[in-house]
């Protein structure tokens, strides 16, 4: 039983289905990958409202006045940061927070010039940060 070496080199009739085996499973890997992106990663975005808020700040604290409600129906205020330091609604943050409309405003004790305030709050059912800043 004597195998030739050029007869081997010769046989490729395994060849061509195992390179078609290979680049199915690797087409369905990348196909399934993309379709895993659009239906588990890519689902429209949430709607961010532009809400704006002005202050005004004297010796006892800020009055935040809600200019504009980035076209949301229903804002609520759910927390206000002064300095990292959490006040508390209804004792420290006082006047309208809940259903909120243009015009509307609440008092902060204790903010002043200077501080870091953080406003968050929902906006249509949506949680955001309304405010940001160094006053």
């Amino acid at each position: 039983m004597k195998v030739k070496v050029k007869e081997i080199a010769r046989d490729e009739e395994a060849v061509s289905p195992v390179i078609g085996v290979i680049l199915m499973v690797a087409i369905t890997v990348i196909l399934a990958a993309v379709i895993a992106a659009f239906v588990f990663g890519m689902g429209p975005p949430e709607q961010k409202y532009n809400v704006a808020f002005s202050t005004s700040i004297n010796s006892t604290g800020a009055t935040l006045t809600l200019h504009d409600n980035g076209g949301a129906s229903d804002i609520d205020i759910t927390s206000v940061t002064v300095n990292g330091a959490s006040k508390t609604l209804g004792t420290d943050v006082k006047g309208t927070y809940t259903n909120m409309n243009v015009g509307n405003s609440f008092f902060v004790s204790g903010a002043g010039q200077g501080d870091h305030i953080v406003v968050t709050g929902t906006a249509d059912g949506q949680t955001q940060v309304f405010m940001d800043v160094k006053l």
